[in-house]
């Protein structure tokens, strides 16, 4: 560090031998020190700020693989889900087909047996089985919905 310098002197002055024309402070070590010090917070600072950057990259890939599985999962559900609607509306097409068969017996029987041409007790069974039906109709219907 230059600390003074001789008035008008510049590059190419003519001096002589012992002649002062500038003087010359070298850093202080507690400059030095502080310098050092700075450059050391510095420094901390930045190790800090790649750990906190580390870290927050880090949670971002845990949270976006997280988020991945879930929406897998919630897919699977929804697929599960739709399986079983189907399953559902399914089954409720074949106990309403099941129904109209048991329906249309009854109704057959029913209108032999006053003609003699079926017993009371096929009469019976009929009806027994169209109420069976129409029960499973119902539980379906009520498991669809």
């Amino acid at each position: 560090v230059i600390g003074w310098i001789k008035e008008g002197f510049q590059e190419g002055t003519h001096v002589t031998v012992g002649e002062k024309v500038l003087e010359i402070t070298p850093y202080a070590v507690e400059q030095i020190s502080q310098v050092q010090q700075q450059l050391a917070q510095l420094e901390a600072k930045r190790d800090n700020l790649q750990r906190s950057y580390d870290f927050t990259t880090t949670n971002i890939e845990l949270t976006r693989s997280f988020n991945n599985a879930a929406i897998a999962a919630a897919r699977s559900e929804v697929e599960g889900a739709r399986f079983k609607w189907n399953k559902a509306e399914q089954d409720v097409l074949a106990v309403r087909a099941d129904f109209k068969a048991k329906d249309f017996k009854y109704e057959g029987v029913k209108q032999l047996a006053p003609k003699g041409l079926k017993s009371e007790l096929e009469l019976q069974e009929a009806q027994s089985e169209r109420d069976a039906a129409r029960s499973k109709v119902e539980a379906a219907e009520r498991a669809s919905d």
